[in-house]
């Protein structure tokens, strides 16, 4: 073995730690850039047969945001593979800070307005706003009805970042 083919042997282990260097390097900015990327809106659905409405059930939608940033809710609606027959009465929806809800007077909920959308257009604060301080701005609770049981995985909720940056 002359010098030459130590020098071969040297520069091939060298090549090998550039490329291992070169993997390890780009699978931390990989990391770091799902680390860094913003988390979605978290939808939490409880939803219980109605003692008020016979043949519905009330549900409660909890929808938390973990960014420092604001979004705006559009809409809460049916996925389109999911439960055909499936319908959400908007109408007498009601949404805000707190879990408390007052359904109201309504004797029959009037079950040709049930649709597959719920449009809402509202807002939820950032987490560690001035106004969560008591921790319920970064929360958003919205009540329906619909015809059959719900969960999360029956609906979308489609929504936007305030500062206009996109999903």
């Amino acid at each position: 073995m002359d010098r030459s083919d130590i020098a071969l042997i040297i520069s091939v282990i060298s090549a090998v730690f550039a490329f291992l260097s070169v993997k390890y390097t780009r699978k931390l900015a990989l990391n770091d850039a799902m680390r860094m990327k913003r988390k979605p809106l978290v939808l939490e659905i409880a939803s219980s047969p109605s003692k008020d409405y016979v043949g519905w059930h009330s549900a409660l939608a909890t929808v938390r945001n973990f960014e420092p940033v604001a979004a705006r809710i559009t809409n809460l609606r049916l996925r389109s593979e999911k439960r055909k027959s499936l319908k959400l009465l908007g109408q007498h929806a009601a949404f805000g800070n707190g879990p408390a809800y007052n359904p109201g007077t309504v004797d029959i909920l009037p079950e040709d307005e049930a649709d597959t959308i719920i449009k809402l257009g509202i807002s939820i604060d950032p987490e560690g706003h001035v106004s969560s301080a008591t921790g319920s701005a970064s929360v958003k609770y919205i009540h329906f009805y619909s015809n059959a049981q719900v969960t999360a995985s029956d609906l979308v909720l489609d929504w936007e970042w305030s500062d206009g940056t996109k999903r």
